[in-house]
This record gives structure tokens, C-alpha cells and sequence, in this order.
């Protein structure tokens, strides 16, 4: 088997997003995936320009970077008189912001 780490990434310009590490065997296994928590929602909702799947991960990992999109979805709630779903969404705010 070989003793080599197979490197693959997800990058932008400025930084990584994703880092897959693999030790290369028959069944393709990927024995580490680490992901750049701080760029992640901010890749997602700017350059995919995914906001539902942005605020997913964010609430479902606790990430950072959707502070300014908890914000936008709790304004267009409230300003639409859906304060129960506005207070929802502030109490689902990933890391307490």
C-alpha cells in the first residue's frame, strides 16, 4: 500500500474552503477531510450564491459568517409581520449571534 498523502482542495483566489486528504488505497477511502470553518458560509452564500444552504450549514454546524444573513432574514421576517418566525430565527442563529 502506498505511504502517500493524496491532497485535494477547494480554493478561491485568497483562501482554502475545503482540504481533502487521502491515503490512497484500494477502496478509495479519504481518511481526512478538514474544511476552513471561518470561509465556509461566506463561499457558500457569496460564490454559489446559496443563501438557504449558506444559513444551513452554518445553523446545522455552528459556523461562522452568517451573522449578516441571520440579520437579513430576521429584518424581511419582521418587517413582514412574521414574528414568530423572526424569533425563530434568532433563536436558531448559529454561535449565538
Amino acid at each position: 500500500m502506498p505511504d502517500q498523502w493524496a491532497v485535494s482542495w477547494l480554493s478561491t483566489e485568497r483562501t482554502t474552503i475545503i482540504k481533502l486528504g487521502a491515503l490512497p488505497s484500494r477502496r478509495g477511502q479519504v481518511l481526512q477531510a478538514t474544511v476552513n470553518e471561518q470561509t465556509m458560509v461566506p463561499f457558500v452564500s457569496q460564490q454559489l450564491n446559496n443563501l438557504d444552504l449558506a444559513l444551513a450549514l452554518a445553523r446545522r454546524g455552528n459556523l461562522p459568517g452568517a451573522e449578516s444573513l441571520i440579520g437579513q432574514q430576521f429584518e424581511r421576517l419582521f418587517a413582514a409581520g412574521q414574528y414568530k418566525e423572526a424569533a425563530e430565527c434568532a433563536a436558531e442563529s448559529p454561535q449565538g449571534d
